[in-house]
């Protein structure tokens, strides 16, 4: 069976950048990217064995 995935997140708090914190930009980092890496990882062993997979 061939598969793929859709990534999608909302986005941090709109605020200017002197408004956003560092910390403000650890969690965005955190919430919007640094799971789709691990999922991206996870899932790419199964996409190789069967030779295809897609990832929007």
């Amino acid at each position: 069976m061939n598969f793929g995935i859709f990534l999608n997140s909302g986005g941090p708090p709109a605020k200017s950048i002197e408004e956003t914190t560092m910390e403000i930009w650890d969690e965005a980092y955190s919430s919007l990217l640094k799971w789709k890496i691990a999922l991206t990882k996870m899932l790419l062993p199964k996409f190789k064995h069967q030779q295809y997979g897609t990832i929007f």
